[in-house]
Order: structure tokens, then sequence, then C-alpha cells
């Protein structure tokens, strides 16, 4: 095989030693190589059972990269299972504390109500106790001149 850099071509070495010159008996011939004999047969041969070998370590790499991935798959099928169960968990909790919270704020809000209730009646009790005197004296003036 080869690679391309900065525009050339790179020849590179192959189970078989370097396939430029290889590949290159088969580029000129259309697919049939330049010498034909029984040294092709065992050339092929060779080119073969690379390529068996290389199909093995796919297939290999396939099953070790399945499996990693269903472990890895089964991993966070557990993470989310433990996360939602403590998103679960901690919600009740949550919603303990915002009833509660909301059980404060109307008892302050009661508190409150019930103070200004208390300071409003102390004040119409205090203007009763101011005025009492004023009108039993006038009660008592006109039971007087009614009786007279």
């Amino acid at each position: 095989m080869s690679e391309r850099s900065s525009g050339t071509f790179v020849a590179r070495r192959g189970p078989l030693g370097p396939l430029s010159g290889f590949l290159e008996r088969f580029r000129r011939s259309g697919g049939v190589p330049a010498t034909v004999g029984g040294d092709a047969a065992s050339e092929l041969a060779a080119v073969f059972a690379a390529l068996d070998r290389l199909e093995r370590e796919a297939d290999q790499l396939r099953g070790r990269s399945d499996a990693a991935a269903a472990r890895r798959e089964r991993e966070l099928e557990e993470t989310t299972q433990r996360l939602l169960a403590a998103a679960h968990s901690r919600a009740g909790t949550v919603r303990v504390e915002v009833v509660e919270a909301t059980l404060r704020a109307a008892e302050a809000d009661a508190a409150g109500i019930l103070a200004a209730g208390e300071a409003e009646a102390s004040r119409i009790r205090q203007i009763g106790e101011e005025r009492l005197p004023g009108l039993v004296a006038e009660i008592t003036t006109r039971v007087l001149e009614a009786g007279s």
C-alpha cells in the first residue's frame, strides 16, 4: 500500500515486503502479473494468506469492539439507573422541604395577621376607654334631665 505525502506516493512495507514493486507488476498488465508462471501462484498465495490473516484480525477486532460497546452500554444503563434512583430520592426530600418551607411561610403570615389584629383590637379598646368617661357623663346628664 502507499500513502500520499505532499503530492507524492511513499512506498510502505507490508507482510510481503515493499508493496509498491509487487503492485506495479499487476498495474501495467491490467491485473495479470507481468511474469506468468509458477512464481505467480506462490506470490498470490502469500497475498491471499495475508488477506485471510487481515480478515481474521478484523473479525477479532470487531468482536472485541462489539463486546466493549456492549459492556459500556451496560455500564451506562447502570449509571443511568443509579442517577434516576438518586434523583427520585432527592425529589421526595425536596418536596418535603418545599412543604415545610410553605408551612413556615403560612405560619409567619398567620402570626403577622394575628399581631396586626391584636394591635387593631388594642387601638379600638384604647379609643373606647378614652371615650367612655365622656359617654357616661353625657348619658348621666340626659337621664337626670329626663327625670326632672
